[in-house]
């Protein structure tokens, strides 16, 4: 089998570009695909051309709703060119006519009601302008009628009228009595097996009144209430799908408002189409208000993420009624503290939640114990000798967290420093102790220092940076110190510092810095990882809000050097140096965001890129049948044996289609050409079933970061039969 080399994709002008562009490899910002933000008003849908889930959600402060898919092996974040901005209380319906998803209105971050439409095609999104559309909502209740092939639009922002998308315009629907009327917050889905539009609760403008109760269903002319002696509870934040295989309706999630106590709703609702069924589960999600939520028909389950206040993933089994968490993510940053232990590992804990950040599989594992410290305006540091991270917070509480253990223990030791908040800390490897300095107690700003020894706190009396709140440290393995950066003499000064002082354990000496250096701020993080410190954001202009930073500085020695700078700008960042990966991980902090001063949690990644195989688009059977891509391991740099399959018999052809970028051309039924100006390659099948495709991946960092876009399409010479499969895009990395 003769090996397919790069150099044929990177042929032409474009090819030379991108092949100019990865020769200056370097350390670049990326998004970790972990998960959708699930407090960021996720919507999902059942792409089922693709044969996964789609969700889209927002991420304050960023000014674009994400895209993301979910197939068997979990969640995975697309990056298409464009996409709506940034809204809440939107649609999120999926054409299965046209293999497309549509969204729809919705409110932007600074409160603006949109009345846009967009598709997503599975590589991008695509803006449809028409002459007439529906008013601009939010809070519609939108489903796709399979029967008629269009999406249907009721309501929304308590406004009655309806709306039907067809693919190329919006027509207005004249409705008879009875039907639906005023709703906003209303749930809809499409009954398959009944060819029929369930709709079912939604506020109706009534004075102060509860959601409703009520159940209609449309059947492509006229709604017709349905008689429900025992519905579901008047529930505010609820979701609703449909059972492709069981053929029902599933309503979950949600708070019961139509009675004083409000319980939470933890039970599974059935309609069947002549009554609702209740379906108690002992093992649920619990809370849960406004999640995503939508069936996997390939994978046969209920698929729940989000909520208000968490970020976590749950499947809900219909064979058997029973919930399982299929993955948990940050989902609270609001004035959390990290540290690195060294090994691999980041323990982030905030006031609702302790978690352990893996590094190296880049996931999160959930950590929380009943008993823990409220951490809001405190410090932490990690002492690699004890294994254990230390924390003091305003209350003028000590805790440890036991790495092995896995618990927090509150200490109460003879001696501690005064209650403190917006003190700097760090681990001083060479001693063996934690160095907590400066802050803000009872009688002022304090450069007061102190140290741990596991034990007890030690009052160090040494002179040096003066009193300041806000200033960062960490151990500087160069110098043998734990160096402290910037800060702010008093909260009424307009005057930043960006000096560099040195604490050898008895004394302070500032350290005389040449060259280009970073302006003066405060609550900003120094982050070191034995061979490197690093500082990032923080505030650095006087604003009421905004002013805050995204730079990164490197200190080497007594020069600043300044690297690329993150897609967040914060103070306090929650974000750790992790030596074992060589990545620098941010997860969120206080933001220039319009709707508040929290980010909605993530995962940046300052690092050289890893390599990865994602899925996109969806494959054909035309006349054949199904075929699907598969890549043998990764394309890592220096991966000879990197392949690519796809089965085919020893009478069938192969031909691969490799370009640089992805794009969507329907070519006839429903198959599409999923890769643009591709170069093809040819490969007959084997008595083993498949043709593969050798793509040796050279070693270095010439091709770092480059990303090649394929699929496969397997031709019968005999018979004329044809398919295509899905795409695979391969993002060549470490």
């Amino acid at each position: 089998m003769k090996p397919f080399r790069l150099g044929v994709v990177l042929s032409g002008a474009a090819g030379a570009v991108l092949l100019q562009a990865a020769a200056i490899a370097q350390a670049t910002w990326s998004a970790a695909a972990i998960a959708p933000a699930g407090t960021g008003w996720p919507q999902l849908c059942f792409a089922a051309a693709e044969g996964r889930i789609l969700a889209t959600c927002r991420r304050d402060p960023m000014p674009e709703l994400e895209t993301w898919e979910r197939d068997a092996t979990g969640w995975f974040r697309r990056q298409p060119a464009q996409a709506p901005s940034a809204r809440s209380s939107y649609v999120l319906v999926y054409d299965s006519a046209r293999r497309v998803a549509v969204v729809f209105g919705g409110v932007s971050a600074l409160g603006s009601v949109l009345g846009d439409t967009w598709e997503w095609n599975g590589i991008d999104w695509l803006q449809r302008t028409t002459p007439v559309a529906p008013a601009p909502r939010y809070s519609a209740a939108a489903a796709f009628d399979r029967a008629r092939g269009r999406l249907v639009l009721h309501g929304g922002a308590l406004l009655a009228d309806q709306w039907e998308w067809d693919g190329a315009v919006w027509s207005p629907v004249a409705l008879a009595t009875p039907n639906p009327g005023r709703r906003s917050g209303a749930l809809m889905t499409y009954d398959a097996a009944r060819n029929t539009l369930v709709l079912f609760g939604g506020f109706d403008g009534t004075n102060l009144a509860p959601p409703r109760q009520d159940t209609w269903e449309y059947a492509g002319s006229s709604w017709s209430l349905r008689p429900t002696p025992s519905p579901p509870p008047r529930l505010l934040g609820a979701a609703m799908s449909y059972d492709e295989h069981g053929g029902r309706t599933v309503l979950v999630g949600g708070r019961d408002v139509g009675t004083p106590q409000s319980p939470i709703n933890t039970d599974a609702w059935l309609w069947d189409g002549a009554q609702w069924q209740q379906q108690p589960a002992l093992v649920n999600p619990g809370l849960r208000s406004g999640p995503g939520f939508a069936y996997d028909a390939a994978a046969r389950r209920f698929v729940l993420h989000g909520h208000a206040a968490t970020t976590d993933t749950w499947e809900l089994d219909p064979a058997t009624w029973s919930w399982s968490r299929a993955g948990y993510t940050a989902s609270r940053s609001l004035l959390a503290l990290a540290a690195n232990d060294f090994a691999g590992h980041t323990l982030v804990t905030s006031f609702y939640e302790t978690l352990r950040w893996d590094h190296g599989s880049r996931s999160w594992q959930d950590v929380t114990t009943p008993t823990r410290p409220n951490p809001t305006s405190g410090a932490m540091a990690y002492d690699v000798a004890r294994q254990q991270a230390v924390l003091f917070n305003p209350a003028g509480e000590t805790w440890i967290w036991d790495d092995v253990g896995a618990t927090w223990q509150q200490r109460m030791p003879l001696h501690s420093p005064p209650p403190t908040q917006f003190a700097a800390m760090a681990y001083d490897i060479a001693r063996g102790r934690t160095v907590l300095y400066g802050g803000v107690i009872s009688s002022g700003v304090t450069g007061d220092l102190f140290e741990w020894d596991g034990l007890d706190w030690t009052p160090v009396l040494a002179t040096g940076p003066g009193a300041r709140l806000g200033a960062a440290m960490a151990y500087d393995l160069g110098s043998g110190t734990i160096a402290m950066f910037g800060g702010v003499r008093s909260f009424s000064t307009t005057a930043f510092e960006n000096d560099v002082w040195d604490w050898n354990g008895s004394a302070w000496s500032q350290r005389s810095m040449v060259g280009p250096q970073p302006t003066g701020r405060y609550s900003a993080a120094l982050l070191a990882d034995g061979s490197r410190v690093r500082m990032f954001g923080g505030q650095v202009l006087p604003t009421v809000s905004g002013g805050m930073s995204e730079e990164l500085w490197e200190l080497q020695g007594s020069s600043w050097v300044q690297l690329p700078s993150s897609p967040l700008a914060c103070r306090g960042p929650i974000a750790a140096l992790d030596p074992t990966a060589g990545e620098l991980a941010l997860f969120g902090g206080i933001v220039n965001a319009p709707t508040g001063s929290s980010a909605t949690p993530g995962v940046w990644i300052f690092g050289l890129p890893r390599a990865r195989v994602t899925p996109y688009g969806a494959g054909c059977t035309g006349s054949g049948t199904a075929r699907a891509l598969a890549a043998t391991g990764l394309p890592t740099t220096g991966n000879a044996s990197f392949a690519l399959t796809v089965p085919a018999a020893s009478n069938e052809l192969a031909a691969f289609a490799l370009g640089l970028a992805a794009r969507r051309v329907d070519l006839f039924g429903d198959c599409s050409l999923l890769v643009d100006t591709p170069t093809i390659a040819a490969m007959a099948g084997s008595p083993a079933g498949t043709a593969s495709l050798a793509m040796p991946i050279p070693a270095g960092n010439t091709f770092l970061g480059l990303a090649i876009l394929v699929q496969a399409a397997v031709l019968d010479p005999v018979g004329a039969n044809v398919s295509l499969s899905g795409g695979l895009e391969l993002g060549l990395g470490r």
